[in-house]
């Protein structure tokens, strides 16, 4: 299969389009790197994250792109479990235990289509069997009982470590396969992206992305939310939602400008008898001079709508109560991703566009433009750092962040925010 690089990073905006367990936060914000140095994937979580990716490895193994998905989002879970679980000291047992969780994940969730990479990448002699989905017959005895556990979902990446410990010891030979990404346990880890990962945690359920239990690694299905209906429980935080946003948009009593200027209005008075023959004769009535306030301005306010997958459903709801308000409060709406868009609006929705990513540089340099007094910004709050610099001439700037959003990038450049309750279920 021939894969350019710009159809992989075609793929993997699909992907982080599609968002699964939340994997736009990372790799929504990572520099893309082709090399062949790097074995097959990784990912550096310095500063900046890097995904490396050698095209070779890709062109050998991979078949589709669902395929190529799976690769992405096996580096991004053993990021996210190997954080999870943070283990002092690395060995090729820990490294096998967390692949066998993280490809079982993948087969469970997205099926075959997906996993036949992994059947056909790693044998069934040996423990690597416990990498693929594979038949009964297919393997061998003494991982019979433990490769059912780990393909239904039963069993922990630490509980499956020490299991293995028990039952191979020493006596396994990691030369003879290959791990699929980067499973240094050394690499430096910024301070910033260790609050990303804790976000994406906090954005799933529990302390991992599954939907049972309380210990990575353990459920069938992952957990999804949906707003069925308009209970109480949506009632009442619409309601909340709405006197908040009412109190931020609506403009304060003391910023409307005015002048006073005269103006001349005709006047029609049946007792003048000159009037009515000036009327008759060249339609014209005399004009009476009289002193008016005009408002100069209206200062209306700037909103800045995340479009992210992520965003979800809370934006859905927010874009309501957006739509009966804006015609009582003079604002302007927008959604940005790596863009700043003009939405159209579709009955009481939005129809947006959005590129992959997200970023607020785009969004600064926006309201730079218009020299409003506010402006609000409603995301999920994972943004990268700004690179131009905070060069917020006229605007006081205010965000709303989603109910499983995270706080850390507003606390770090200090910005007024409000964070949302969680949607009732």
């Amino acid at each position: 299969m021939v894969w350019n690089n710009e159809r992989v990073l075609a793929v993997l905006a699909d992907l982080i389009s599609e968002n699964p367990f939340a994997c736009q936060a990372l790799l929504s914000i990572s520099t893309i790197q082709f090399n062949t140095e790097t074995p097959t994937l990784s990912v550096s979580l310095q500063a900046k994250p890097v995904l490396s990716i050698n095209p070779d490895f890709l062109a050998a193994h991979v078949e589709t792109e669902e395929e190529l998905k799976a690769l992405f989002l096996h580096e991004f879970l053993h990021v996210l479990l190997n954080h999870t679980l943070r283990y002092s000291e690395n060995s090729y047992l820990l490294n096998l235990a967390l692949d066998a969780i993280i490809n079982s994940i993948i087969h469970r969730c997205f099926g075959s289509q997906y996993s036949d990479f992994f059947r056909r990448f790693y044998g069934n002699q040996g423990p690597t069997v416990l990498l693929r989905p594979a038949e009964r017959d297919e393997i061998p005895a003494l991982f019979l009982n433990t490769h059912k556990n780990i393909y239904l979902g039963n069993v922990a990446a630490d509980d499956l470590h020490e299991l293995l410990d028990f039952l191979l010891g020493q006596s396994i030979e990691p030369h003879n396969w290959i791990l699929i990404g980067n499973h240094s346990s050394t690499q430096p880890v910024s301070e910033e992206n260790k609050a990303i990962l804790d976000g994406i945690l906090k954005r799933n359920n529990g302390v991992g992305i599954w939907s049972k239990g309380k210990e990575p690694g353990e459920g069938n299905k992952l957990e999804h939310r949906y707003i069925q209906g308009r209970g109480p429980g949506i009632a009442r935080w619409r309601a909340q939602v709405y006197m908040q946003l009412r109190a931020y948009l609506s403009p304060p009593m003391n910023s409307l400008e005015h002048q006073s200027i005269r103006l001349k209005t005709p006047i029609a008075n049946a007792l003048d008898r000159s009037a009515y023959f000036k009327w008759i004769q060249g339609r014209m009535l005399p004009m009476f001079e009289q002193q008016n306030k005009l408002d100069l301005k209206v200062p209306r306010a700037l909103v800045y709508l995340d479009v992210s997958a992520s965003m979800k459903p809370d934006l859905v709801l927010i874009i309501e109560l957006l739509y009966a308000l804006k015609s009582r409060i003079p604002m302007e709406i927008f959604t940005f991703s790596n863009a700043v868009n003009l939405p159209i609006w579709k009955g009481k929705g939005l129809k947006v566009s959005t590129t992959q990513g997200t970023d607020l540089d785009c969004v600064i340099d926006h309201m730079n433009k218009h020299k409003s007094h506010r402006a609000l910004i409603v995301t999920d709050g994972y943004l990268p750092s700004i690179t131009n610099g905070l060069q917020l001439k006229y605007i006081s700037l205010f965000f709303i962040l989603s109910s499983t959003g995270s706080t850390h990038f507003v606390n770090k450049y200090e910005f007024p925010y409000h964070q949302l309750n969680a949607l009732p279920e």
